[in-house]
């Protein structure tokens, strides 16, 4: 349970820090970055499962020989549903929400190993 929170805290960070860094993201506070960062995950971890389902379990195939652009995919329409569904959380253009869910996605994986590292 502590990794789940420790986890979220560092995706949070990362969010924060992802927008002070990239242009057209924009993200009020820390407390907003917390919601973006559950919202965010809740929406990637719902969209995964579906489309493993849909896709009898071969969607990480499919991803994997699609070099990865699934994963992507996913974790941007992840993202802009985010920025729809969060208040004070905006993004400006498809391009930015892009890089900023990659950004998003290899810090949280960083804080992720760095975590089971720790722990």
């Amino acid at each position: 349970m502590i990794e789940l929170v420790l986890g979220w805290l560092v995706v949070s960070a990362v969010v924060l820090v992802v927008s002070q860094t990239v242009p057209g993201v924009r993200v009020k506070d820390f407390g907003t970055a917390a919601v973006v960062a559950l919202v965010y995950g809740l929406i990637s971890s719902l969209a995964y499962t579906v489309l493993r389902l849909l896709t009898l379990g071969l969607f990480d195939v499919l991803a994997v020989l699609t070099l990865g652009l699934g994963y992507l995919a996913v974790n941007v329409g992840a993202l802009w549903a985010t920025d729809q569904l969060v208040e004070d959380f905006e993004i400006d253009s498809l391009g930015t929400t892009a890089l900023a869910a990659v950004l998003i996605s290899i810090g949280g994986w960083i804080g992720k190993v760095l975590i089971h590292a720790i722990m």
